[in-house]
């Protein structure tokens, strides 16, 4: 059999598009996600995302940090989180002044962080939030962003933090909003308007990814990132955390979080906002089929019963930088065009 053959003429004729930047259509980008995860067309689609996104970001790669900050139950109660009200079962907690302080430095002396992502509850005491904001702006150098990734935002709040100098926010209309969590859709597409209006670089993604959610789903919550042009977009699956409400439904395997991958990254050819794609949490499949960004994280995670999760399942700026340079990048971007930085194990 010829080789080539296993690719159909229609799957051919989108990956040729794509390949000269032109993207796809809603039609196309459904076929493509209709593709079996596991077959060479999926192999070939990859392999074609691989190469869109190595002629738009070259070896660059970003490296971003998020720190989990406070944890108690949520009324926003998404069933795949760890901290929904229904369903928590952890101490209440803040992050210390000085665990704070401690990650900061680590950012600093390991190097090569893009930016450090804050993580706050769907509801916050904003003044707490603007000290912390304060307190990490001032540890920082300023080739590190600070990033916020906390509930909706009224406009004047996302001015406030602006001015304390947060430089973006990640904000997502999440696959199932309203249906599993108390959240209603508007909300985030308003907050997601108002983070731009003031000028905020806007990180999202197509997440919380399950077996459940259709390729239709999937595909306009990648289309509507488009529309309002993100600075970063992800891919991320659903983790079944033990006790979470989802985690009975299992979870998507890495092939098909891969290809996933590939099909936003030519979804998002024509977004001229787009800074990189991310993989969260990373793995090396999602770095071969598009991405080439990932997290270390820190603090409480949505997705992990550790009090900690630098000593649960996250990985560390070392890990992250080791997995980029084992796929081929050797350069880590840098905030306000500071010079990036190399990759050095």
């Amino acid at each position: 059999m010829n080789f080539f053959s296993a690719l159909s003429s229609q799957t051919q004729a989108i990956l040729e598009k794509s390949l000269c930047n032109i993207p796809p259509s809603r039609s196309e980008l459904l076929h493509l996600l209709s593709l079996d995860p596991y077959g060479m067309e999926s192999d070939f689609l990859r392999s074609a995302a691989k190469s869109i996104s190595r002629k738009r970001f070259g070896t660059k790669s970003m490296l971003l940090c998020q720190t989990g900050i406070e944890s108690f139950p949520c009324s926003a109660d998404c069933a795949f989180c760890n901290f929904g009200q229904s369903t928590f079962t952890q101490e209440v907690s803040r992050i210390s002044n000085d665990a704070l302080l401690l990650i900061n430095n680590t950012l600093i002396h390991q190097k090569g962080a893009y930016a450090h992502f804050l993580l706050f509850m769907h509801t916050f005491d904003f003044s707490f939030m603007l000290d912390i904001v304060e307190r990490t702006r001032k540890a920082l150098p300023s080739n590190i962003d600070i990033v916020i990734n906390c509930g909706d935002l009224e406009l004047t709040q996302a001015q406030e933090l602006k001015s304390a100098g947060v430089s973006g926010a990640y904000h997502v209309l999440r696959l199932g909003e309203g249906k599993d969590t108390t959240i209603q859709p508007e909300e985030r597409i308003k907050s997601i308007a108002d983070l731009k209006k003031v000028g905020l670089d806007w990180y999202t993604c197509c997440e919380p990814i399950g077996p459940e959610h259709t390729n239709e789903e999937i595909i306009d919550q990648i289309l509507l990132s488009s529309e309002y042009e993100c600075f970063q977009n992800a891919v991320m699956r659903r983790i079944c955390v033990p006790g979470s409400a989802l985690a009975s439904r299992g979870q998507i395997d890495l092939l098909r979080s891969a290809q996933i991958v590939a099909v936003l990254t030519l979804a998002m050819i024509g977004n001229k906002e787009l800074s990189s794609i991310a993989i969260h949490e990373p793995d090396l499949l999602g770095l071969s089929s598009g991405a080439n960004c990932i997290y270390a994280e820190f603090g409480i995670n949505p997705r992990d019963l550790a009090t900690d999760t630098s000593d649960g399942r996250a990985y560390s700026l070392q890990d992250c930088k080791a997995m980029l340079h084992d796929v081929g990048y050797d350069s880590l971007m840098q905030a306000h065009g500071y010079t990036d930085l190399p990759i050095i194990l």
